[in-house]
C-alpha cells in the first residue's frame, strides 16, 4: 500500500491557525465531558456517551494541534518560498 504525502500548508499562518483551532476543540471537549459528569454522572449511560464524545473531540483537537505545530515548523524552516 502506497503512503500518502502529508498535505502541505496552503497559506502563510496556517500552522498557527490549526493550533488555535485544535486548542478550541480540546476546550470544547473538556466542557462537554465536564458537563456530562456534572449533570448525568459517570454511571449514567447518557453521561458515558457524552464523555466518550468529549474524548473523541479532544483527540481530534490534539491531532490538529500536532499538525499545526508541524506546519508551523515547515513555515519557519522554508520561509516564504513554501507558498510560491
Amino acid at each position: 500500500m502506497a503512503q500518502r504525502a502529508p498535505k502541505m500548508p496552503t497559506f502563510a499562518g496556517q500552522g498557527r491557525a490549526m493550533q488555535i483551532e485544535g486548542s478550541v476543540a480540546v476546550l470544547i471537549a473538556v466542557a462537554i465531558a465536564g458537563g456530562a459528569l456534572a449533570v448525568a454522572g459517570p454511571t449514567n449511560p447518557i453521561g458515558f456517551i457524552f464523555m466518550t464524545a468529549g474524548v473523541v473531540i479532544a483527540l481530534a483537537g490534539v491531532y490538529r494541534v500536532w499538525r499545526g505545530t508541524t506546519f508551523q515548523v515547515l513555515e519557519e524552516r522554508i520561509g516564504p518560498n513554501l507558498f510560491d
